[in-house]
């Protein structure tokens, strides 16, 4: 039913009891009927009816408001209690971790200080072997000099040997005291013969000799150059063989012994077994005469100028 069928009906019934109403001035009113008039012209009073219907919607907002503001607070509490028990869970989560690190932590200190130890005892092993390689160094060291030394004095006395046996068996070549010198005064000068021997074990190999005769005053000091030709004949001399060399003087002109001398001097050049070169200088100075012969004297080694290798 609308409003204003309400509204007519209302009207009606007022109508019919105010004709029923016996028409009485002084009777006093009815408070009830009062109070039912006034609710009834208020419910037929538009404003009233308004402002009621405004009533009904704020009050209907305002329970709506009152709904979304409890399920806000109701989201915030349920946020708020996701957070804590986020933030607990992640505290959980965060104790582990760190006793996991704590216990991580202690693990690795351990194994530093088993590390620390392990190096102290390898560079304690470390030093112990460099001592003992310094000392075996040394040791080898002194052993090296030793066999250095060893070797050096081997080398050495194999030398000493190679020498020894070289001076035993090589071959000696040498002039010998039966030399004599001779003048012949149809030429007026002097002939000297010089026997050389070869004393040694062993032959004298590419013997070769050359030489001088000269006379000089008394005092003569030198010089005794040879000559400047070597002669190109060769010879092989065994051991103990005794051969004559024969050297001639320029003419001199004169025999006379008292203010003048003769000087026979030379060199034989020859290899030893070993092949190694030797050279023997001889110097004879004229002596006596001899007692067989007119003419002829004896050649007697000088002091200077008989040296050999």
């Amino acid at each position: 039913m609308s409003k204003n069928n309400r509204r007519n009906r209302t009207r009606q019934q007022h109508g019919h009891r105010q004709q029923q109403q016996p028409k009485n001035s002084s009777r006093a009113p009815n408070p009830s009927a009062v109070s039912f008039i006034i609710s009834i012209c208020n419910a037929h009073n538009p404003s009233h009816e308004h402002q009621h219907a405004k009533s009904t919607d704020a009050q209907k907002h305002g329970e709506r408001v009152t709904f979304w503001t409890r399920c806000r607070v109701l989201l915030e509490l349920a946020f708020t209690a996701i957070v804590a028990v986020a933030t607990a869970m992640y505290a959980v989560v965060t104790y582990r971790q760190l006793d996991a690190m704590r216990e991580q932590t202690i693990a690795i200190l351990k194994q530093v200080d088993i590390a620390k130890k392990a190096a102290a005892e390898s560079t304690a092993s470390t030093n112990t072997s460099i001592e003992l390689t310094r000392k075996a160094s040394e040791a080898a060291g002194r052993s090296a000099n030793a066999a250095e030394e060893t070797a050096a004095s081997a080398v050495e006395s194999n030398k000493i040997l190679r020498n020894t046996s070289e001076k035993s068996l090589r071959a000696y070549v040498t002039p010998i005291t039966n030399s004599t010198l001779q003048y012949s005064p149809a030429s007026k000068t002097f002939s000297a013969t010089v026997q050389v021997q070869n004393t040694g074990q062993t032959p004298a190999h590419e013997v070769q000799s050359t030489g001088r005769v000269i006379q000089k005053p008394i005092d003569y000091k030198g010089p005794f150059d040879l000559p400047k030709e070597i002669p190109t004949y060769e010879m092989t001399a065994g051991p103990s063989r005794i051969w004559e060399i024969t050297l001639s003087s320029e003419p001199t002109g004169q025999r006379d012994t008292t203010k003048a001398t003769v000087w026979v001097y030379g060199v034989i050049n020859y290899k030893d077994v070993f092949g190694e070169p030797r050279f023997t200088n001889f110097r004879f100075r004229q002596g006596l005469p001899l007692a067989n012969g007119k003419d002829a004297y004896q050649l007697l080694f000088e002091r200077e100028g008989n040296d050999s290798n």
